[in-house]
């Protein structure tokens, strides 16, 4: 059960009462756990493929010829919608490679018991992992599971008018080079409503560097019930093309442009 007191006390937080049952209700609490009893006992890919079915999320996708099985893979994707758009990836690659995928995510996301099996978590926003951290890295990028990432390291905002990924992490292209691993370039269709993507603008405008917003992201899951999400999957990149021509900075630039030209 996901309980919002006991992560705010590992998080070493201090809030008052009425706060803590304030987020309670902003992250839906009551209702995340009552779909993680409902689902108990599923883990990993069935769990997301149980969520999906419960919001009756359906999910259209092109481009499953783009994949070359028997390799192993780094699928790197735009990130729009924050938690739905990962589990139809998840669902949809974990059918195709019998549910060996493994998701590099952000650390918080590990509250998730069901989920921990299929993700690796990355301090996000921290140039240098932990030792912990780097060495659970190294084991899953050496690993057979095909890797899925969301190199913008947070949900799209609205940039320059346009809702779109922030500038991605250089983190997939220094694994693809190093484990010898093509990239897969996925886009996701979607956008958060209009309430979080003009909170998010504002509270910069302010200059609250905290990404309150994010306290809205499982409020943005609950309205996408009977939904339909929208994937294409592109050609693999070779690892080879990531030379010193470009730092590896421009090189996931490079990538984000064709995952939004998908």
């Amino acid at each position: 059960m996901i309980d919002v007191k006991q992560i705010i006390t590992e998080k070493n937080l201090s809030l008052p009462n009425f706060l803590i049952n304030w987020l309670k209700k902003i992250i839906h609490q009551s209702e995340i756990n009552y779909f993680l009893k409902k689902n108990s006992g599923k883990i990993g890919v069935d769990f997301m493929s149980a969520i999906l079915n419960d919001f009756n999320i359906k999910t259209k996708i092109s481009g499953l010829d783009n994949i070359a099985h028997g390799e192993k893979l780094i699928f790197a994707s735009n990130h729009p919608l924050g938690a739905l758009e990962a589990m139809a990836i998840g669902t949809v690659l974990g059918e195709q490679f019998y549910n060996k995928i493994n998701f590099v995510t952000n650390d918080l996301l590990t509250f998730l018991e069901p989920l921990k099996p299929i993700f690796t978590p990355v301090s996000v926003g921290v140039g240098k992992q932990n030792k912990m951290l780097a060495e659970d890295l190294d084991k899953t990028f050496s690993s057979d599971n095909q890797i899925i990432m969301f190199p913008s390291g947070t949900v799209s905002r609205r940039i320059r008018g346009k809702v779109q990924d922030p500038e991605w992490k250089k983190m997939f292209v220094a694994k693809a080079r190093q484990y010898e691993r093509n990239v897969v370039p996925i886009f996701c269709m979607g956008r958060s409503s209009n309430f979080f993507l003009n909170l998010s603008n504002f509270r910069k405008f302010i200059g609250i560097k905290t990404n309150i917003e994010l306290l809205f992201l499982p409020n943005e899951m609950f309205k996408k019930k009977n939904s339909e999400i929208c994937i294409t999957i592109g050609k693999p990149i070779s690892y080879k093309t990531f030379t010193k021509e470009k730092s590896d900075f421009e090189w996931a630039q490079e990538v984000r442009k064709k995952v939004y030209l998908l």
